[in-house]
């Protein structure tokens, strides 16, 4: 049984992985094709502002945009899947639930809103529901972007606990792209609880690392500072202090604005 305490840290865990999972949906959508209809043209010129907005992470600009392309296009399914977004980043995820659920009824066939949806469904605690829709994302072989259901599954099933499930739903995410800081990190963390909750668990606790230290390399280009974080947590739980303690500094040195540095600031004076 994880701890209430536990179970709150890990809600936190890979909230700034928000806009690696879901931005890529507003660039390859983003061009829907003009129609004849003075109002769906106008709307179509809204979203792509709006979604350029977003892209910059202008939000509360990119939702005035947006909303001005709902009013003049209530049908399109791209301008309710990036409000969904829009929402999403400003965590208001019953609002974004709402519009991801608009645009899949919209378009059935719509995969990458339905990736959304997994998303969406994970930061409101409805796991199950999100692995079912994540599992949807990955048995659609016409979708290119598989990796991200799969993320999504190892996701869900860490936020819910279940480690094994999120090693190996990681390692899946891994086979289709092996630079992926997401799946990297996850699959990293995920080996480090297991190892933390079981007896004689050095091997695990070894892998973890061995995996941390290969997801900050693969996470430097995202600007994340989790995997380093981690990595350093690793190490010191297998007693090597100067390995812990080179990761650690490297949190502050590499990321001094990032999420970990206080945690990084309270283990290094834990070591020393």
């Amino acid at each position: 049984m994880v701890s209430r305490t536990k179970i709150r840290s890990q809600n936190l865990a890979f909230r700034a992985f928000v806009v690696f999972t879901i931005v890529g949906t507003l660039h390859t959508i983003s061009g829907c094709a003009s129609k004849p209809n003075r109002d769906k043209e106008n709307a179509n010129l809204h979203l792509q502002m709006g979604t350029t907005l977003f892209t910059n992470r202008k939000y509360p600009e990119a939702l005035r945009e947006l909303l001005a392309a709902e009013k003049l296009d209530s049908t399109n399914p791209t301008i309710q899947n990036n409000l969904a977004l829009t929402y999403f980043v400003r965590d208001r995820f019953d609002l974004a639930l709402l519009h991801v659920d608009r645009a899949i009824a919209l378009n059935a066939n719509y995969t990458e809103a339905r990736n959304n949806r997994a998303r969406i469904l994970i930061e409101r605690g409805q796991y199950a529901e999100a692995i079912a829709e994540a599992k949807r994302v990955t048995a659609d072989l016409t979708y290119q972007f598989p990796i991200r259901g799969w993320t999504n599954i190892s996701l869900a099933y860490f936020r819910k606990g279940d480690f094994p499930n999120a090693r190996d739903s990681a390692t899946a995410a891994l086979k289709i792209e092996r630079s992926s800081c997401f799946a990297q990190t996850i699959l990293g963390r995920s080996l480090l609880e297991m190892g933390l909750l079981e007896k004689n668990s050095v091997a695990l606790l070894k892998d973890a690392a061995e995996t941390l230290d290969r997801a900050i390399v693969a996470c430097r280009s995202e600007g994340q500072d989790e995997a380093a974080y981690f990595a350093g947590l690793a190490h010191y739980k297998l007693g090597k202090s100067a390995a812990a303690v080179a990761r650690l500094q490297g949190v502050l040195r590499d990321y001094p604005e990032g999420r970990y540095v206080k945690k990084a600031e309270s283990l290094l004076e834990i070591i020393k």
